[in-house]
């Protein structure tokens, strides 16, 4: 992405500028006097690469201890070693180091940030995304068909097929006069029993609203919509044991006590 680029252009650029200013200090170190060990060599003192590290700051009685001591007070372009070069590799070494720990530390805000600026640029479209990771594929969509529930919908699950008795039903239920009391009998002990749903009612509206399962509500609403008394199964039914639904059987079943 545009934004993972300019990371790595970013951590380049800092890693550049980082070498360019040890370089300048080290240049101007370089230039500064300093007291060197010195070796006697016919009558002369000849200085050597190892700095006197106790007389090596600038002070106003450093030079005179240093020449006192039988040391030789120099720059190091006055008295060069190769050996200084290897400052210019470890100042190398430091630059690369800021790159491979910088851009993969930056990497993971850079998409974040990328994701981010899609948000809201699909803001502007009218188009809120929630979550910043559906924005790659939100992206690629031309056309979103929504349905804002609760106004162009009821919100609420209703049975509108089936087949009872022998019968198909589509779109329209029965009413109760089209089923046998035997069947009519069987689907309220099948769902009042096999169910934990309830129908209740909106304070405000007065529209059912379905208490629990909205699966088990919807098939509860079925059983008052043929006007069979679920709750009076339910009360009436003495319960010895609840086979659960699960995904293997994919059924419920409950065991009753029966008169005689």
């Amino acid at each position: 992405t545009m934004a993972g680029e300019d990371i790595g252009r970013g951590g380049t650029m800092v890693a550049a500028v980082c070498f360019l200013a040890q370089i300048a200090v080290w240049f101007v170190n370089n230039g500064r006097k300093t007291c060197f060990l010195a070796d006697t060599v016919g009558g002369k003192l000849v200085p050597t690469p190892v700095e006197d590290c106790r007389l090596g700051y600038p002070g106003l009685d450093d030079e005179k201890k240093c020449l006192e001591q039988g040391r030789v007070w120099l720059s190091h372009y006055e008295n060069f070693s190769l050996v200084r070069l290897q400052d210019i590799v470890g100042f190398f070494i430091d630059s690369v180091t800021i790159i491979v720990v910088a851009v993969p530390e930056g990497l993971p805000l850079a998409v974040t940030i990328a994701l981010a600026y899609s948000v809201k640029k699909m803001q502007a479209d009218q188009n809120l995304v929630r979550v910043m990771a559906a924005c790659e594929t939100m992206g690629g969509v031309t056309s979103i068909c929504s349905d804002k529930t609760g106004t162009l919908t009821e919100n609420l699950m209703t049975v509108v097929d089936g087949f009872l008795g022998g019968q198909a039903f589509d779109g329209v239920m029965p009413k109760a006069d089209q089923l046998a009391e035997s069947v009519k009998r069987a689907l309220v002990d099948g769902i009042a029993l096999n169910s934990k749903a309830c129908i209740g009612a909106d304070a405000g509206t007065g529209r059912p609203e379905i208490i629990g399962n909205r699966t088990e509500g919807a098939l509860v609403l079925l059983l008052r919509g043929i006007g069979a008394d679920w709750r009076a199964c339910r009360d009436a039914a003495t319960v010895h044991k609840v086979y659960a639904f699960n995904s293997v059987r994919k059924t419920m079943a409950t065991a009753i006590a029966r008169d005689g």
